[in-house]
């Protein structure tokens, strides 16, 4: 009986270790043995993920720091509003998603703090990426990593800023990257602002790119179209908005956008296409337009 009783806690136990869970959590007093449930949460991200099914979302239960993680599945990591989850790794990546190329995945008001590593967010595999009000800043590489074949990004009310190199890096050399830039900021960075690169198709709204080291927005390469409205680009030693330059290639159109106290305010070279509304502001530059701009008929 005895023997019989042992087995079946143990068979319990066992069962309670390996549960997964639809909702799992995550806090700094948690422990990573715990089930990862809200009432029981776990220390990190990297448990929390293990513990959580297809689909499922991870919750932030207290503010503190959390380390760097890696996603490889559909999920939804959030950080309630009032709460702080830091992530602020010495060397590699902050946050990497490499999931299968059907994985959707949300991250949601997380503060990424290099502190030596690389990059703050790569985006390697996955279908889909969707980063709300999260916060990038000084990385040694870039701030957010985008090269996910095939993909859907959106990028709505974050901030990168202080990288080491370019702040936003879109690259569509690997297969086509769709998506959506929204009321964000890049800032202080030690290369381009945001550049997309080679097939990739993006359109940006109330973004500013500020104070750059190079180009505030820079498209470059076959494929590399962009739609920015309503955008700001200043005070970027280079220029404020460039298409073409260091790889032929790309089309930009502008409307309703701020571009001022740049090394140069819009800038086309190669073969590149940068058209305008005739609505935007591009004044007070070192050199105001360079290359050809062509304009765009209204409908």
């Amino acid at each position: 009986m005895r023997k019989f009783v042992l087995m079946a806690i143990f068979t319990v136990v066992a069962t309670q270790i390996h549960a997964q869970n639809n909702r799992s959590a995550v806090s700094v007093t948690g422990n990573d043995a715990a089930s990862c449930t809200v009432p029981d949460p776990c220390r990190t991200f990297g448990a929390a993920i293990v513990r959580t099914n297809t689909g499922g979302e991870i919750l932030v239960l207290a503010s503190g720091g959390y380390g760097p993680f890696t996603i490889d599945r559909s999920v939804s990591i959030i950080c309630p509003a009032g709460l702080h989850a830091a992530i602020a790794p010495t060397s590699g990546d902050g946050i990497t998603i490499n999931a299968l190329s059907t994985d959707q995945v949300v991250i949601r008001n997380l503060y990424l703090n290099g502190l030596g590593a690389s990059n703050g967010i790569h985006f390697q595999n996955g279908a889909m990426l969707f980063l709300d009000s999260v916060v990038v800043d000084r990385f040694n590489n870039l701030g957010i990593w985008l090269e996910a074949a095939n993909s859907y990004i959106s990028i709505n009310n974050s901030v990168v800023r202080r990288t080491a190199n370019t702040g936003i890096y879109i690259d569509g050399s690997l297969g086509p990257l769709r998506g959506t830039i929204n009321n964000s900021r890049v800032e202080r960075g030690s290369n381009q602002g945001i550049q997309g690169y080679s097939n990739v198709k993006l359109t940006i709204t109330g973004t500013t790119a500020a104070g750059n080291t190079t180009n505030g927005f820079l498209f470059n390469g076959v494929g590399a179209e962009t739609s920015l409205e309503s955008c700001i680009s200043s005070l970027n030693g280079g220029s404020g908005v460039s298409v073409g330059q260091y790889v032929s290639g790309g089309l930009v159109r502008v409307s309703n956008s701020t571009i001022t106290n740049n090394g140069t305010g819009f800038s086309q070279t190669s073969t590149g296409v940068l058209q305008s509304r005739g609505n935007n502001t591009v004044q007070g530059n070192g050199t105001d337009v360079s290359g050809t701009i062509t304009p765009i008929s209204g409908n």
